[in-house]
């Protein structure tokens, strides 16, 4: 699953991913006109994804994340904040961060802390092809936590980036 939220979230960062309209048009193989028919399964769905594994003992994680590249991937999010493709948002006021309010807040939590994302999209399923297309509102970015024994509390909302 991380395989194919990775190219997601890239894509994010760079264009617009969007829902397509039941009535717009999309190509085979064979370059022949497909009409899309299109089922909304879900208007808003948010789920969280690990993208850093806080125990070194839990295979499975590791297993589930080993495609991801975490220094990348958590850079171009702070790159699309820092060169203004993107604004950064206060998850508990829903204000805009500034640019300077987003540095200080990177002195507090390191982007190597960053544990998780929470992604809120819209899912639509195509009954021609059988393909689920899915639309990107926002990225949430979540800090691990720990406690004085190092032992994982849990996870901080940090900052979530719109799709505008």
């Amino acid at each position: 699953m991380i395989k194919s939220i990775l190219p997601a979230i890239l894509m994010f960062l760079l264009i617009s991913v969007s829902c397509q309209d039941n009535n717009s048009n999309n190509t085979d193989k064979e370059n022949n006109p497909v009409k899309k028919n299109l089922e909304l399964w879900a208007d808003t769905i948010i789920y969280d994804v690990l993208i850093q594994n806080p125990d070194p003992t839990d295979e499975w994680q590791d297993q589930k994340i080993k495609h991801v590249n975490h220094k990348k991937l958590v850079d171009d999010i702070f790159s699309s904040i820092y060169t203004e493709k993107k604004i950064a948002y206060d998850y508990y006021s829903n204000q805009p961060y500034t640019i300077d309010e987003i540095r200080e807040f990177e002195e507090g939590y390191p982007r190597t802390d960053i544990g998780k994302l929470q992604f809120e999209e819209c899912w639509k399923y195509d009954q021609n092809t059988g393909n689920i297309e899915k639309q990107v509102y926002s990225i949430l970015v979540a800090y691990t936590l720990y406690d004085s024994s190092q032992n994982i509390r849990g996870y901080k909302a940090g900052f979530y980036l719109k799709n505008e």
